[in-house]
This record gives C-alpha cells, sequence and structure tokens, in this order.
C-alpha cells in the first residue's frame, strides 16, 4: 500500500519530509530579448549589442531541504564586433528550502576572440563565495584545449552541491559535429579547505 515513508527502493524515509501521493510543479521563464545595430560608413553592420532580461521561477508542492524552489531575475548583455564577442550576465534570486528563503547572487562573463581564445570567469553567492576562472583555445572545429582555477569542487548530493576546495587543471573538449552537445575531461589537483 501506499505510504509517505515508503517510495521506490527506500525501505524508511528517515528524513521526516513525507512524500506527496500527488505534487505539482511549476517551472516558468518570462525573457526580453532586443538588439542594437551599429553601421560603418558603407552601412555595414560593425557592432550588434544585445541585452535579455530573464526571470525564472521553480517551484514544487513538496519543497524542502533536498527540493528547493527558486526565484531568479537576471540580465544578459553581449556585444559583438570583428575580431571579439562579450557577455556578462548579473543576477540575484532567492531559494526556497523549506521554510526557509536564501538569497544568492552571481556574475558570469566571457571574452571570445578571433582565433578561437575564450576566457571566461564567475563569480556566485549562496552560502560561499564561489568563483572560477578558464581559459581555452580552439585547437581546430572540434577540439578545444585550456586551463581552469576555481574555488569549488561540485558534489552530487543533495541540493548543496558543492564543498569548497582549491582546484586547478587542464581541460579538453570535443563538440559533436552538428550538434551544441561536447563532451569535456579534466585533469585536475585538489587541495581541500572546507565544507
Amino acid at each position: 500500500f501506499p505510504s509517505h515513508d515508503r517510495g521506490g527502493n527506500v525501505e524508511n524515509n528517515t528524513l521526516g519530509n513525507p512524500e506527496p501521493y500527488l505534487g505539482m510543479f511549476v517551472n516558468a521563464i518570462l525573457s526580453w530579448s532586443t538588439r542594437e545595430l551599429e553601421f560603418d560608413d558603407q552601412k555595414r553592420v560593425t557592432v550588434v549589442t544585445t541585452g535579455s532580461p530573464v526571470l525564472r521561477l521553480n517551484w514544487n508542492s513538496a519543497i524542502n531541504n533536498n527540493n528547493a524552489g527558486t526565484l531568479i531575475f537576471s540580465y544578459t548583455y553581449g556585444r559583438q564586433m570583428q575580431g571579439m564577442n562579450i557577455s556578462l550576465t548579473p543576477g540575484t534570486g532567492l531559494v526556497l528550502q523549506g521554510s526557509n528563503f536564501r538569497p544568492i547572487g552571481f556574475v558570469q562573463g566571457a571574452l571570445d576572440m578571433m582565433g578561437g581564445m575564450r576566457l571566461r570567469g564567475s563569480l556566485e553567492y549562496d552560502q560561499n563565495f564561489n568563483w572560477s576562472i578558464e581559459a581555452t583555445q580552439s585547437l581546430d572545429s572540434i577540439w578545444t584545449a585550456g586551463l581552469f582555477v576555481k574555488n569549488f569542487r561540485n558534489i552530487n548530493q543533495g541540493i548543496d552541491s558543492r564543498e569548497q576546495s582549491s582546484l586547478f587543471g587542464i581541460l579538453l573538449r570535443y563538440q559533436i559535429s552538428q550538434s551544441l552537445a561536447a563532451i569535456e575531461t579534466q585533469l585536475v589537483t585538489s587541495i581541500v579547505t572546507g565544507k
């Protein structure tokens, strides 16, 4: 028989969070994009500037510490010009875990240059400050190599899936042809600094 304390291969729910028999979820995104063009003397496009505010809501009827809801507002600014593309995305939001609200904030940016060099970085605040920097170089149309450094590592455990740790290493990325998907491998060295 169905029970709040059992589910799948779980014999006993020891977290004290009863699972509902029937639940609801909402995943909504509201965005708007603008574009401005700049021309040279011969009426050729030289610069494309875009702006995109985004409001995103994730909510479910069984919110708890391992199943959070979020409300996030961000704005992406992009500028494409000959030989260089720049993007910057600041954002802020709220995470709902059980009956607690927690503010979050982030800034992400990228600089793409002619010749295939790319610099990316991010600064995030949730329960800790997390940052990352990555520099890559395209070797050809499908292979990219680079270096990275960051102060966290991802763990696959609950909603709080980051652990403070100094990481640095090299990466190799394979772009699957005619697809947006890529396969990436990283060779990393780490010094754990705390949780």
